[in-house]
């Protein structure tokens, strides 16, 4: 039993170092989540290319039909 209550406090030791190490430590977080935002990014417009292209083609068109017509 003493065993378990030494093993305990030594778990919350290290459990409220490693928070308080993580929440003063936290330079890298934007860089990850820029990552990850363009990741997602990438993958969106490549899962929806063809669409995204037919889209800037017929907004094209129109502008330039548009443009002639004046």
């Amino acid at each position: 039993m003493r065993l378990i209550k030494k093993l305990d406090g030594y778990f919350i030791k290290f459990k409220n170092n490693a928070m308080r190490h993580l929440s003063e430590n936290n330079d890298g977080m934007g860089v990850v989540e820029v990552l990850l935002i363009i990741l997602v990014l990438v993958g969106l417009v490549l899962i929806f290319k063809t669409q995204i292209t037919n889209i800037v083609n017929s907004i094209f068109k129109k502008i330039t039909s548009k443009v002639n017509g004046f």
